[in-house]
């Protein structure tokens, strides 16, 4: 997407969404509904993006799609804002400034998708935190109906993150650091497992076939996969655990892809 105010984004989370969307259409997970959150670009870049793949490219109009946060929900934490008594204005607990800011249509139907289910979800997150933490806070009724939260964050102890030859910061935790606090710290009951992912892992996991049929007038521009490399793909759905130069390859089950914030 280009416009007057944004250069074109990264496309990794675009492929993702329809590398999963591919995945459910064969039976090895069901996506239950899409979370879009502010990130490489802003929220309604992000909802019109994730709407034309998921929708019209992929034609799963059936999908449920509503926009999460807009911003990083958290205050500023130096210095620390005060009332005008004196007294601190506290971050955490359901008094505190994030649970009062981090509300959202997309929160709320995560809730709505997690409560009462017969099976665990696992909800996997891709980009900045704010949602997830925003929704452990808000509701932490939902951790009996989580098997696991998926992170897209994190690298191999004693490495940089590097991407494109350049070393980076782990932009998912620093786009919003207090979310991301928040997530770790989060004391629901039962404690919710955590996967974190690596860019390093994950950017190595391809597809055999398009990502994305397309007919004219788009065949023109082909949405088409890496080269496979079977030694990574197949540990990630659980078939195998893998080694690869960064490390041993997290596994991800093949039920119950549940939920995705894309940014």
């Amino acid at each position: 997407m280009h416009d007057a105010d944004f250069a074109p984004q990264d496309v990794d989370d675009g492929f993702t969404l329809a590398m999963a969307l591919n995945m459910d259409a064969a039976g090895l997970v069901k996506v239950e509904a899409v979370i879009p959150t502010y990130g490489n670009a802003s929220l309604p870049a992000e909802m019109l993006v994730a709407r034309k793949i998921a929708w019209d490219l992929k034609g799963r109009t059936d999908l449920p799609m509503v926009p999460g946060a807009m911003a990083p929900a958290a205050q500023i934490i130096a210095p620390m804002p005060q009332w005008f008594d004196g007294q601190d204005v506290l971050i955490t607990g359901n008094d505190g400034s994030f649970a009062a800011s981090c509300g959202n249509p997309g929160v709320d139907l995560m809730r709505e998708k997690l409560l009462g289910r017969r099976t665990p979800a696992t909800l996997v997150a891709i980009g900045p935190l704010t949602d997830i933490a925003c929704l452990l806070t808000l509701y932490p009724e939902v951790a009996p109906f989580l098997r696991e939260i998926i992170v897209l964050a994190s690298r191999m102890e004693g490495e940089s993150l590097t991407i494109n030859g350049k070393v980076v910061n782990d932009f998912n935790f620093r786009m919003d650091p207090v979310a991301g606090t928040l997530f770790l710290a989060a004391g629901t009951e039962p404690r919710v497992p955590i996967r974190l992912m690596s860019f390093q892992l994950t950017g190595q996991t391809s597809q055999a076939d398009d990502l994305i049929p397309l007919t004219p007038p788009h065949s023109r521009v082909l949405l088409r996969p890496h080269r496979r490399r079977p030694e990574v793909w197949p540990g990630c759905l659980n078939r195998q655990n893998s080694e690869t130069n960064t490390g041993r390859a997290s596994s991800v089950r093949r039920r119950g892809l549940s939920i995705s914030t894309l940014s």
